[in-house]
Parts: C-alpha cells; structure tokens; sequence
C-alpha cells in the first residue's frame, strides 16, 4: 500500500513539475523579448526537464502496469479499484487473515504459512493413510474372499431358485394339464350321462321283442337287469341261429320253408350250391370231355370238377357221377377236361352238371384251412402246400370266416408227444382254428377235412410221400365215392 501511494505521489509531483516547466514555459515565451539567448538556454533547459519529466512518467506508468500485471488485475484499472478488490478480498474470502498490514505481500506470507501447515498435514494424512492401507491389506483379502463366496451362495441360491421356479413351472403345467384333463373328463362324463339315458331309453323299446310273460319283469327291472334279459334272449336265438345254419349247411338251401321240409325227408349230408357249368361234348377216343360255363375267368388247368345227373339242381356232394379235370381253357365260355373217374353204367352225357368248391364261374372262392396236417408223413405240417394247392386251381385262401367264405379245412390236430418239435406255434394255431370252426357254425360254412380236400384236388394220399411229386388220383372207372 504503501509502495502505491510512493508512486502516486511521484506521479502527482511529476505532473505539477510539468505543469511548473510548462508555466514557465509560457512566462519565458510571454518574456521572450527579455533575452533571447536566455531564453533559449531556459527553454532548452525547460524542454530537457519536460523531457525527463515525460519519461518519469511513462515509467511509472509502465511500472504501474506491470505491478498491475503482478497483481493480477485488468490492465488500466484504477488504483482505486484494486484497492476496493483488496479489501473485499480480506473481508471476504480471506476473513481469517489476521495480520495487521492488509498488502498483497502480507497476504502472499500468510497464505504460504498455511499451504506449508496444510501440506504437513497433508503429508500427515498420506502417511496414515498408508498405515491405513497396510492394516486393511488382510481385511481386504479377506472381504474379497468373503465377497467371493457370497457371490458363489448367490449362485448357488440363484440356481436353486431358478430349479425350483422350473419344478413350480413343470408341477402347474401339470396341474394345469390335470385341470383340461378333469373338465374334459367332466364333459366326457357328462356325455356319456347322456348317451346312457339316451342307451337306456333304446333299451326300454327292446319291451316290443319279448313275450307277455317276459314284458312285466322287464318294464320293472333297472337297465342292467333289462340288459340281461336282452342277453339271455340273445343267447336263446344264437342256439337256434347255430343250429339253423348247421342245417343250412348241410342242405345248402336259402329258402327257410325249404329247408325245413327238406331237413324232414333228407339225410345231413352235404349239398352243392349249385352247377358252375355243363357238359356239352364227350370225346370217348381221348376220354376228353368240353365244358361250358358263363365265363372261364378264374378257371386253371388242374382244377378237379364233379360231375352231377342235371335232374337235381342241388345234388348232394356224394352223389357224383364222375370226376374230370381241366387240362386247357379254350376261349371265354369253353374249357378241356380229361376224365379221371366214372362208371360204365352211369356214363358222362352232354348236358351233365359241373361243380366245385374251389372254383365259382366269375369269382375265386374264400377257402380257409385251419390246423395241422403232416400228409407227407415227414414230421412236418403241409398246410402251406396245401394252401399253394388251392391257390394254383383257383381258389383264395384267406386267414378269417366271413360271410362270404365258401369253405372251411380243417386239418385237424397234431398227434405224438413231441408237438412242440413238429408244432412249435401250435398254441396259436390252436386258438385259430378253434375260432374258425366256431365262426364256422355260426355263418353256416362247410368244415371239410384233409381226406376231402385232396379228393376236390383231384389227388392221391400217397401223391406227398417224400421225393415224388404230386399225381393225380388214377383214371379208373369205379364207383363214386359217398
């Protein structure tokens, strides 16, 4: 402070001594005349010392700009001003400040004692930081390792829980999949609700198909005990459908009335269905006879046909005349036959009929051939030759009865003790041919045996024996077999 007022005071002098020089100045001028060289010499003088004095000034000003610059003001800012700052500086921001003289080197001082005390403590603070830091050193190691381990829990938790949101998610599909399955049943249930009452109202109108006596117990009994009724009244009528289609069977009639008249007069043996076609040449020289038929489609060389007396449209199978067998098909309605067997007192004649049961003008007849037949006499069955027997002279061999089936074979049963060598499937084959048979009845087919079979085929018993070759039976004129 008082280093400004030093140079505001010099500024001050310089400037009256300018103003002094420059009123002499003009009095030397005004008093010119006094004396020329003088006055030169003084204004010399005069100019000299204005010189001085000028350049006095410039460097106070210049000395003021850099005490400005030191400072830290704005350049040309008034004294006054920075002594204003300075003393909002002490009042303000540097309150503490307790020194007497308020300069800016008393300031500098002071604020250089406290940056060395701060820095002590600085310094201070660093190093118990450091102590700090050295005694943390294991606390640290071991929080990261705790830290390590909460974070291995949390893991395991997260796993554990995530397991269980999966089980909870898997046990409510269940139960949610438990549910559609309960409201489906419900809704099953209750369908089935209806379609029982719906079942018990068409079991109340089977009222209509019993008797008087059996009308009063069935209106009064629940449905089970009417379904019971139906069942014993079912079973009662498969008797006599059973026992009907035997008799259908062995008559091969259709006509209800029919077969009831003729089941009177007539033994059970069996009957034809009808002829297939008819003689209608007969070449005595090559014991060759033609035979005409609606179609031959299906017919095959080797298929064995019997002859019947035309008199009788349904004759019974053993009431044959004769036995012939296909040995070419010459057009679409004529077949060659050669005669196997006949008799000379009941000859072949033109017009005869033809049948067999292994062949039907237009179809292939159904064949089912059930059981275990060893013709051959070498320890094994021969239903598959037999089979292959059928299907070469026309027929169709099929494993189940149905309404359409022409004939059944049976073949029976194996014999000796060793059935499980020669018949391992023979359990099965069992149940099938029991089943057949039974199925048999119940549609009215004829059951033929082995012995028949081969007969139809036109075969020897002896024709299987090993290492020959299937023969026909020979051509001998005797008497038909009944």
């Amino acid at each position: 402070m008082a280093v400004n007022r030093t140079q505001q005071s010099g500024l001050t002098i310089a400037l009256i001594v300018f103003v002094m020089l420059t009123f002499v100045l003009a009095a030397a001028t005004y008093f010119g005349f006094t004396g020329r060289q003088k006055a030169i010499e003084d204004r010399a003088a005069a100019e000299k010392q204005a010189t001085t004095a000028a350049n006095d000034l410039r460097q106070a000003q210049a000395d003021l700009e850099a005490l400005r610059s030191v400072v830290g003001v704005a350049p040309n800012t008034p004294v006054a001003d920075i002594e204003t700052g300075l003393a909002a500086l002490f009042e303000g921001d540097f309150a503490g400040f307790d020194k007497e003289s308020k300069s800016y080197s008393s300031l500098v001082g002071w604020l250089r004692d406290e940056f060395r005390d701060l820095s002590g403590k600085v310094k201070a603070a660093e190093a118990d930081k450091q102590v700090l830091a050295n005694q943390s050193g294991a606390d640290a190691e071991r929080l990261q390792k705790e830290l390590a381990d909460w974070k291995r829990e949390a893991e395991t938790a997260k796993a554990a829980q995530a397991s269980q949101k999966k089980d909870f998610d898997d046990r409510w599909a269940t139960v949610e999949q438990e549910k559609t399955d309960l409201l489906a049943s419900v809704e099953q249930a209750r369908d089935n609700a209806k379609q029982l009452k719906a079942l018990e109202a068409e079991i109340g109108k089977a009222i209509e198909f019993m008797t008087a006596a059996q009308q009063e117990p069935f209106a009064a009994g629940d449905a089970f005990a009417r379904l019971q009724q139906i069942f014993n009244l079912l079973a009662n009528n498969k008797k006599q459908i059973v026992s009907q289609n035997e008799l259908l069977a062995r008559l091969r009639v259709a006509d209800p009335a029919a077969q009831r008249a003729i089941a009177a007069v007539t033994s059970a043996d069996d009957r034809i269905d009808g002829f297939d076609g008819r003689i209608v040449d007969v070449d005595p020289r090559s014991d060759t006879v033609t035979v005409a038929s609606r179609t031959t489609a299906g017919l095959r060389p080797g298929l064995v046909l019997q002859v019947f007396d035309p008199a009788d449209p349904r004759p019974e199978f053993g009431n044959r005349k004769a036995v012939i067998q296909v040995t070419e098909v010459e057009g679409p309605t004529l077949a060659r036959a050669s005669i196997q067997r006949q008799t000379d007192a009941d000859p072949i004649l033109p017009g005869d009929g033809v049948s067999s049961s292994l062949w039907a003008a237009g179809t292939a007849p159904d064949i089912v051939i059930v059981g275990f037949a060893d013709v051959d006499q070498d320890g094994r069955s021969d239903r598959d030759r037999l089979t292959d027997l059928i299907s070469r002279a026309g027929g169709r061999v099929q494993d189940g009865v149905t309404s359409s089936t022409a004939m059944v074979v049976d073949l029976g049963s194996p014999t000796g003790q060793d059935i499980q060598r020669v018949a391992p499937d023979w359990p099965t084959e069992s149940k099938q041919r029991e089943r057949a048979l039974r199925d048999a009845k119940n549609y009215g087919v004829r059951v033929k045996g082995t012995a028949d079979l081969l007969d139809m085929l036109g075969l020897a018993p002896d024709s299987f024996t090993v290492g020959r070759f299937p023969r026909q039976r020979d051509a001998q004129r005797v008497p038909p077999v009944r």
